[in-house]
């Protein structure tokens, strides 16, 4: 018997796509966030400057604040080149996966956490969207509906994970039968 049309193989592609999706969507975010953050630390001075005249009012010389300089442009680096890895790690695997590749459990115990972290997340933003004046930080405001794209774009990663995996068990279990 051909199960090429069944509901459960439709379903199947559907889902398929929906991970090849995401986890291309993924990786665009992650270089997102980090050229996004690139931007905000290099475009707004307030940043370096209020670091820099924390370092001079400590009395500090300055090859004291050149050190301290270089050792936060490192860890920016270094959370850069983190945040850009687990972008892609979950992206690649969610590519894979909807290949046919076997990374189910993985993909589905990692998008979770990451799932978690993006919740997290969007917990913080009530306090930044409304300035001290009472209005609306449009920043803030863009920001955060990035972030819940995100979040639903890694909400459907996990969803189409989970159905792959249980719609491949099925047409598997249909198919022995026949």
């Amino acid at each position: 018997m051909d199960f090429m049309n069944s509901e459960e193989e439709v379903n199947l592609r559907r889902y398929k796509t929906d991970l090849t999706l995401g986890g291309g969507g993924y990786i665009i975010f992650g270089i997102w966030a980090v050229i996004k953050w690139i931007f905000m630390l290099t475009m707004n001075e307030y940043y370096f400057n209020n670091l820099i005249d924390e370092v001079n009012e400590s009395g500090s010389d300055d090859i004291d604040r050149d050190i301290v300089i270089i050792v936060i442009l490192i860890g920016l680096i270094i959370i850069f080149i983190a945040i850009l890895a687990i972008h892609f790690w979950v992206g690649i695997m969610a590519l894979k996966y909807s290949k046919g590749k076997s990374v189910g459990k993985k993909i589905i115990m990692v998008s979770s956490i990451v799932l978690l972290f993006n919740v997290l997340g969007l917990a913080a933003y009530p306090t930044e969207l409304l300035d001290g004046t009472g209005s609306i930080n449009l920043t803030a405001l863009m920001s955060f509906i990035v972030d819940l794209s995100v979040t639903y774009l890694m909400f459907n990663v996990l969803y189409s994970a989970i159905m792959v995996r249980s719609l491949t068990r099925k047409i598997e279990i249909k198919e022995k039968e026949v």
